[in-house]
């Protein structure tokens, strides 16, 4: 775990895998003091951008909550909005039914804070799938919330940014400007909060204003936002970069 959480992925994962491995082929249940394993390996794999890795661990983790606790349970409902964020970050359209699956239950149980990710998820989803019409809802009432129970977070920001781009997707310009300048220049004021795999999002929010500027026939601000975008992308790219080694590197 603490290879882990100090970003050293070469060194975490090879002892989670075993560890895991170990305590799988063992007689008898699953030893419950060992129930973090599985979900600590697919977050390391996550981290490390082998979101094909992580999938199989996500669908047993939704198998084994709807065995013990049912279908229509928010703990099922979580697995599920887990395992569509996963396929979210594999272009699987099969994100889109499983996250509006979770997102019901969760609704239904009033399960804010799971909700809020869902909506957050599937709404991001459905805008890079360009159903810009159907993500709007869920972006709205998902910032809604944001701003009122967490209006410094990068993610408010950033789900600003993202309902900026559906209305962008639905030519409705002008709230769309607003909307991405205002959720660029907030996650960029928040930069060192942003986690290293979520950099990324920064340089979407440049993205979209590259697209409002070209689409508003306006080359000199498009070209500038070109420039920021670029510049995100390489921040994100860098920040991403595994951590050293510190047993290869070379004594003082």
């Amino acid at each position: 775990m603490n290879y882990r959480d100090a970003s050293r992925l070469d060194d975490a994962i090879p002892v989670l895998e075993e560890v895991l491995d170990r305590a799988s082929k063992r007689p008898g249940p699953f030893p419950a003091q060992l129930a973090w394993l599985p979900s600590a390996l697919a977050d390391a794999y996550d981290r490390a951008g082998r979101f094909a890795q992580s999938e199989p661990l996500y669908r047993k983790a939704v198998d084994d909550a709807a065995k013990q606790f049912g279908p229509d349970d928010p703990r099922t409902a979580v697995a599920m909005a887990r395992l569509g964020d996963n396929l979210v970050c594999q272009n699987n359209k099969e994100a889109v039914p499983l996250l509006r699956a979770s997102l019901a239950v969760l609704q239904k149980k009033e399960s804010d804070a799971w909700t809020l990710s869902t909506q957050s998820v599937l709404g991001g989803c459905l805008l890079r799938l360009h159903k810009d019409e159907e993500a709007e809802p869920l972006l709205r009432a998902c910032l809604a919330v944001r701003q009122k129970k967490e209006p410094d977070a990068w993610t408010t920001f950033n789900t600003q940014s993202e309902l900026g781009g559906s209305l962008l997707g639905q030519k409705k310009y002008e709230e769309a400007e607003r909307l991405l300048l205002a959720g660029f220049e907030g996650m960029q004021k928040r930069g060192d909060k942003i986690p290293p795999p979520a950099k990324v999002h920064l340089a979407e929010a440049a993205e979209r204003l590259v697209r409002l500027y070209d689409a508003l026939n306006r080359p000199d601000k498009a070209g500038e936002w070109r420039e920021k975008e670029k510049a995100a992308k390489a921040a994100a790219k860098s920040t991403n970069k595994p951590a050293p080694n510190p047993k290869s590197a070379s004594a003082p």
